[in-house]
């Protein structure tokens, strides 16, 4: 009996695999929210982010975090200025175009 509950309950438990492919999909825009609607952007970039913190640690590289956080520094300040607000407090400093370039 014991044995039989174990095989459902690891039919219930997501692999880190599923968990991978599921965030790339979300990551890409290929899953839609609940009314149909693509993702946003902001949801497209935290799976990109969560989905760099799993395969950092699977990957064993250190700076990964940092090189994303440069890049969305960089990507705040595109937008900025393409809105052309100029006073964004969230554009990128030389600490963060010092991360970018490791």
């Amino acid at each position: 009996m014991a044995d039989r509950l174990q095989v459902i309950d690891d039919g219930n438990i997501a692999s880190t695999r599923e968990v991978l492919v599921f965030l790339s999909e979300a990551m890409r825009g290929k899953i839609k929210d609940q009314f149909g609607l693509d993702p946003s952007l902001a949801d497209r970039t935290r799976a990109a982010v969560e989905l760099l913190k799993r395969l950092d640690r699977a990957d064993g590289q250190s700076g990964t975090m940092q090189r994303l956080d440069g890049l969305l520094l960089e990507f705040r300040a595109a937008l900025a200025v393409g809105a052309g607000d100029d006073d964004n407090e969230d554009a990128p400093t030389e600490a963060g175009k010092e991360l970018n370039n490791d």
